[in-house]
Parts: structure tokens; C-alpha cells; sequence
């Protein structure tokens, strides 16, 4: 099919990302010529760093957005003041009226006669727990900026992330994708408008009678010199290139970081045919978190230097390097860089829903807190996966199910028979083996871990 960027047409593969595409046309830059130079970074919507401009609708994240034939896209206009200059207006619009105040038509709920379940994030723990919650007969809506199900599962083991949606699906779970959260209010109610221009489905706004927050983490930046640079991205974005089949074999790579997620990008791509030429730490600073840098992943023997910037103009054209010690300075050519430092949860929905979060630096930064069945302080609230802690996806999907059953037995689903009891007895203990597993992985997240359960317990009522 064929798309069009500033009005030269590009070839494009059915299912691709328009930022995918433009990227295998070899367009780095989105940004217009007054602005400094940017383009895709992390790849699944959190950054907005290729935000454009798309049939006349500006702000869409060109990473979130599948191509379709006969697309328009373009650098943003200059000036972004005049709301007059847009045909489209902004992507946030949607669903609102004339006066900007949400629409009060509830969500269509299906044909159950359950209550009605909100899941906010469609990756393994949210898809997990809304499988649970439709099979015990909620009616389950499960909401999500991204333009598929299964998370960054879903650059990882894409066949995985499929089962999960299918299973959570065929329970009768609604999964509406391309619709962003705008608002949270106790309730509960969701304010809901689309992601992208062509995303459709989802109301202006929900309301559920309980809510699971399965929100993830975002991937943290590496602020050195130069990360910004078309060219430089974070693990999840490379990854999403590679799925979308826009690397070609042979393109010259370094990576700078000492994270799991780099380390596996770095795997991906040399068994892909990609000339990996350096693996390089950061140079420790305050901004790079020590809490990866310990758990960190031998790949090559070039990671005893370090990573000190990047170069290139308006695109990445290498990456300089020095010995631990500060000398003997060295660029490298490449032509892509996958910079990480670790992910953060994203916590600013359980902020807004009322649940209590917390900085716990060994799972990444601030993370909801919550008890030993993911229920949070606020009535009917839970919380599942990245959210509480970065520790995987098998952690992920264990949360979601522990969630999923404490969510359904305090809408009165599921009742106090032994055969509840032991069900939710063996869910609990297959998360304490994920986090088990996990832990062997990386040790600090058993820390991590042991201070969420302290926290809890401090702000319980009557507790010394």
C-alpha cells in the first residue's frame, strides 16, 4: 500500500505502524525544520516523541497508528496556538462536545447480566485478570491506547500475547484498543476519547462498578548527550521495528545500557542479521539508576567501555566511546542506537483513582502499593503488573489473575465454597513462584518486594 510523508509517496506493509514505515523509507526526522530534529523513541505511545501530523489531526504518536492506504502525514505545524490551522483539531478531542465537557452516555455493556469490570492497560496482567473476571461473568471492558492487545508482550513473544487476548476475548471480554483514559473518578467512572485519527468503538465515557489498573511502566530515558537524535531508541522501539520488518540485515548497531530489556533488544537483532558492532555501559551519573546498572547483562566484550554520546546532526550518525576511566575517547559509526536504563511504573491513573503510591527504587521508582490479593486502598480498586514493579511478564500475568479473582469475589461472582478458596490459594502461590523466579533474575526485586509488603502494612488501621 502507499502512504504519503510531506506528500512523497512511501511504500508501506499492511499492519506496519506508520512510524515503522516511514522509518523503512528512511525517514528519521519528524520534526519540521524550525524544531530541533526528533523522531520515534520508545515506540509504544508513552513519549511522543513522533508525534505528527495525520490527515489533518495533529499529535498522533506515528507509533500507535496502523497505515492505511492513501495516509497523509507530515511534520507538525510550526505553530501549534492556532487551533484554527488544523482541519482535524487535536486527537484528544474525541468524544467530547461542542462546550469540551465529556459525554454521559454510558458504555454499552454485552448481553450478561454481571456487573460491569473496567481494565485499564490490555497487556498480560490486564488481559490475565479480564479473562478471569469474564469467565466468573462480569461483563469486562478492557481499555488501551496501543492499536493491538498484548502490551510490550507482544514485541516479545507475540504468539503469547495473542492467547492471552483470545482467552480473555472468548470469555467475552470487549477489548477497545486505540482509546486513551483521560479522566478517572471514583465510582467509577472513565472519561475515554480515541488514540489516533480512524480509531472507533469506545464511548465517550464508562462506568464500572470496579476497576483493575494493569498501566505498565515506561521505559527511562538515557540522558547523555545526544539522545535525542532520530536514530536513538529505546529497547521496545527497536523491537517494534524489527516485528514490523523495517531493519534491514547488515544495519550497524550499538547499544548503550545494562538493562534486561536492551540486553534482549541486542539478542533480537543479531539473530535478525543486524551488525551489532558495539555493547556499551552508560557513564554513571545520577540519572542513570544503579539499581540496573547492577543488573546488568554481559553481551559483549566491548561492555567494558562506556557510551558518552551520541553524534549525528539531524540523525544519528555514531556513538562515542571511552575506557572507564574517562580516556581514550573512540567514536563508532552506526546507523541505530538502543539506549536503556530500566523501566519506571506508570502510576498516574492509581494517583487519580486514589491508591497509594510509594518510591520503591528497587522495582524502578514510584509503584501503587497494594495487599497480598492486588487490592489497593480504595474500595473495588486493584492493581496488577508494571504498575506495583517491573519484574516481567510472567509476574505480570500472575498478577493479573490474582487480581482478576479478588476482583470478582468483591463483586460477589464468585462465593465462599472450598472450591474458590483453593482456587484463589493456587493462584496466590504461582505469583509467589513468578516472584520467586524473578528474584533469581534479579535480586534487588526480592527487596523490592519486601519494602511494597512493609509499606502495606504501615497504612493499615491499627498497625504500631
Amino acid at each position: 500500500m502507499t502512504v504519503f510523508w510531506e506528500g512523497r509517496p512511501v511504500a508501506a506493509q499492511p499492519g506496519q505502524s506508520l512510524a515503522a514505515a516511514l522509518w523503512a523509507a528512511g525517514v528519521r526526522d519528524l520534526a519540521g525544520e524550525a524544531e530541533m530534529a526528533r523522531g520515534l523513541y520508545c515506540g509504544v505511545g508513552h513519549c511522543f516523541a513522533c508525534r505528527i501530523a495525520v490527515d489533518g489531526i495533529h499529535g498522533v504518536r506515528a507509533c500507535l497508528i496502523p497505515v492505511r492506504e492513501g495516509m497523509r502525514a507530515g511534520a507538525e505545524p510550526g505553530d501549534q496556538g492556532d487551533a484554527g490551522g488544523s482541519a482535524g483539531g487535536s486527537v484528544g478531542a474525541g468524544g467530547l462536545g461542542a462546550s469540551g465537557q465529556p459525554g454521559v452516555a454510558a458504555a454499552p455493556q454485552g448481553d450478561g447480566a454481571g456487573p460491569p469490570v473496567a481494565v485499564l492497560g490490555a497487556g498480560p496482567a490486564g488481559l490475565a485478570a479480564a479473562a478471569v473476571l469474564a469467565e466468573a461473568g462480569a461483563q469486562v471492558s478492557v481499555l488501551d491506547e496501543a492499536p493491538e492487545p498484548g502490551g510490550a508482550l507482544r514485541l516479545v513473544d507475540p504468539q503469547r500475547a495473542a492467547d492471552l487476548a483470545a482467552r480473555a476475548t472468548a470469555a467475552g471480554a470487549r477489548i477497545l484498543c486505540g482509546t486513551s483514559v483521560w479522566g478517572v473518578y471514583p465510582g467509577w467512572r472513565l472519561l475515554l476519547a480515541p488514540a489516533g485519527p480512524g480509531a472507533a468503538g469506545a464511548p465517550a465515557e464508562l462506568a464500572a462498578d470496579a476497576l483493575i489498573l494493569a498501566t505498565g511502566a515506561v521505559q527511562r530515558p538515557l540522558a547523555m548527550p545526544g539522545w535525542t537524535l532520530p536514530g536513538v531508541v529505546a529497547p521496545w522501539a527497536a523491537l517494534h521495528l524489527l516485528r514490523a520488518g523495517a531493519l534491514e540485515p547488515g544495519t550497524r548497531v550499538a547499544a548503550v545500557g545494562s538493562d534486561p530489556a536492551t540486553g534482549l533488544a541486542v539478542e533480537r537483532l543479531r539473530a535478525a542479521g543486524l551488525d551489532v558492532v558495539a555493547v556499551l555501559r552508560p557513564r554513571p551519573s545520577p540519572l542513570v539508576p544503579q539499581a540496573y546498572a547492577l543488573a546488568a547483562v554481559d553481551l559483549a566484550p566491548q561492555h567494558d567501555r562506556l557510551g558518552i554520546a551520541f553524534l549525528g546532526g539531524r540523525r544519528l550518525e555514531g556513538v562515542r566511546t571511552c575506557a572507564p576511566d574517562g580516556t581514550g575517547q573512540a567514536d563508532v559509526a552506526v546507523d541505530l542506537a538502543v539506549a536503556g536504563t530500566g523501566l519506571s511504573p506508570l502510576t498516574d491513573a492509581a494517583q487519580l483513582a486514589g491508591a497509594t503510591v510509594a518510591a520503591v527504587e528497587a522495582l524502578g521508582g514510584f509503584v501503587a502499593l497494594h495487599g497480598p490479593a492486588m487490592e489497593s486502598r480504595a474500595p473495588r480498586l486493584f492493581v496488577a503488573g508494571a504498575v506495583t514493579g517491573a519484574e516481567g511478564a510472567e509476574v505480570a500475568e500472575a498478577q493479573g489473575r490474582v487480581a482478576g479473582l479478588a476482583c470478582a469475589a468483591a463483586c460477589g461472582l464468585l462465593g465462599a465454597g472450598p472450591g474458590v478458596h483453593a482456587r484463589r490459594t493456587a493462584a496466590a502461590a504461582d505469583l509467589d513462584a513468578a516472584h520467586a523466579r524473578a528474584a533469581a533474575r534479579h535480586p534487588s526485586a526480592a527487596v523490592g518486594r519486601a519494602e511494597i509488603a512493609r509499606r502495606w502494612a504501615a497504612q493499615l488501621p491499627g498497625t504500631p
